[in-house]
């Protein structure tokens, strides 16, 4: 008798213990997952810099970062860190600098996904709750990265303290629009699942879509005339016809090809202050991602809306209908009854 209860312990134990191992490797496996990903996009954003090599208009692993929290949860946070570590310690003043700006970088993101779990954010982004309520996470909690990093770039030398302001608002709508942008694309794609059957129409007119949009963002970028509003109603078209699912991938190709011509001083980026030329990229850039956010997460309320009124107009005509059949009914047996 004891043996076999010391043999069911026993095999307890081992059994929490392969669990215990499986979600350790789970875990990890996240963590490396996101820290690959989180290094390559920063990696490649850095082509974008304007001051130093780590300042840059747009910076989409901050938008990474925030749908890792929100979707694999806030233990892979060494993910972040460790890859924003990696990214900034070959281009900072010191080892101590990178870990700081690490720090930023992975506490703002962070703090926003914890926001948007408190309001009850929608991953859908299908309301128009939604839709204010990561405009507001990415505008207020990406001054912790901006603060943060910026003020690590003045105590370790790499700028003047009067270069302070324009490097930290550089920075802030940086982040700010690597959540605004790249953080609902990502949340659509992650989560799409094709219907049984795919309806080739309205792919093809997405693909033709999207292909005019990133036709019409570089021509517009590469001019002089200042005609980048002509976007805007192809964006439009996309969050109608197709919502979240059409104008993420709008906005997203409309900023990051605006950003590269900022980046390269193309069209009307080519002459004027980096402030100015910050200003407008920007300013055009808030355009973009509200106008995508919004629009394509009022359509779908109001969409819903509609279905659910078709619904429950459905519902009492079958009452009315099942109800008018139970008084004829009733009429003929009271009618048989009288003669």
């Amino acid at each position: 008798m004891m043996g076999s209860r010391l043999a069911g312990v026993l095999e307890t134990l081992s059994g929490r213990q392969r669990g215990l191992r499986s979600g350790l490797l789970t875990r990890a496996a996240k963590i490396a997952l996101v820290g690959a990903a989180y290094y390559v996009a920063a990696r490649l954003s850095l082509h974008l810099a304007l001051i130093q090599k780590n300042v840059t208009p747009l910076w989409p692993p901050t938008g990474i970062a925030v749908v890792a929290f929100l979707l694999l949860g806030p233990e892979v946070w060494p993910g972040v860190a460790l890859a924003a570590f990696f990214v900034n310690e070959p281009i900072s003043a010191s080892w101590l600098a990178a870990a700081g700006t690490a720090v930023g970088n992975t506490l703002a993101p962070l703090v926003a996904a914890m926001f948007l779990v408190r309001v009850g954010f929608r991953k859908e982004i299908d309301r128009l709750r939604d839709g204010i309520a990561i405009v507001v996470a990415a505008l207020s909690s990406m001054l912790i990265s901006a603060s943060v990093g910026v003020g690590v770039l003045v105590l370790s030398g790499a700028i003047h303290a009067s270069a302070f302001l324009g490097a930290w608002a550089v920075w802030w709508t940086g982040d700010a629009m690597g959540v605004l942008v790249v953080a609902p694309f990502l949340l659509i794609a992650l989560q799409l699942r094709l219907p049984a059957r795919i309806p080739w129409g309205r792919l093809a007119e997405l693909t033709v879509l999207l292909l005019v949009i990133a036709a019409v963002s570089l021509a517009v970028s590469r001019t002089h005339l200042g005609l980048m509003f002509l976007v805007l109603p192809l964006l439009g078209w996309a969050a109608w016809r197709f919502q979240q699912a059409g104008s993420a991938p709008a906005a997203m190709l409309i900023a990051g090809t605006v950003t590269w011509a900022a980046a390269r001083r193309w069209g009307v980026f080519g002459g004027g202050t980096l402030f100015a030329r910050m200003l407008t990229l920007q300013a055009f850039n808030a355009t973009v991602a509200l106008t995508s956010c919004f629009f394509a997460a009022l359509v779908t309320e109001r969409m819903r809306a509609q279905q659910d009124l078709e619904r429950a107009a459905a519902e009492l005509e079958a009452r009315v209908r099942s109800g008018t059949l139970e008084l004829s009914a009733a009429n003929g047996w009271d009618s048989a009854r009288a003669s």
